[in-house]
């Protein structure tokens, strides 16, 4: 799953949240796409379609489009690149993702509590009260995942 796009004339690079494939670089001119993997192996294919380069980014499932669609494109080997930063580029970007998901549930919460004191009255109903508990315990349920 893409986690970070940057395009800059016209050079596409991109981090996924992946078993496999950690980073892409994707030159639009040349069409060669240079894909990065978990273990720091380094792969250049040429001739890459603009098509089959999309169908990767946008995935749920890097590996899955590359061995259907990447993998018989001519490549060259690279040098091997350290992962280590790349995965801590991931794990900080993942952890991000879920701080905002927190947040939004957060905020859920508040609404939620907002939404009731706004009546302006001493006794809620069952069904508002569960509604509340329900969203507290998605919130309790995510943090503890």
């Amino acid at each position: 799953m893409l986690l970070k796009r940057q395009e800059k004339e016209n050079i596409i690079k991109a981090i996924y949240d992946s078993s496999n494939i950690l980073a892409s670089v994707y030159d639009k001119n040349t069409n060669d796409l240079t894909l990065i993997f978990n273990k720091g192996g380094q792969y250049k294919y040429a001739g890459v379609s603009n098509t089959d380069y999309t169908r990767f980014e946008i995935s749920e499932s890097q590996g899955k489009v590359f061995n259907s669609h990447l993998k018989n494109y001519k490549f060259e080997k690279l040098d091997n690149v350290n992962p280590e930063l790349i995965i801590k580029e991931v794990n900080e970007l993942k952890e991000l993702e879920r701080k905002n998901i927190l947040d939004g549930k957060q905020s859920k919460i508040v609404n939620e509590m907002k939404t009731l004191i706004a009546k302006e009255t001493s006794r809620y109903s069952e069904t508002e009260l569960e509604r509340l508990i329900e969203v507290i315990k998605n919130y309790i349920n995510e943090l503890n995942s």
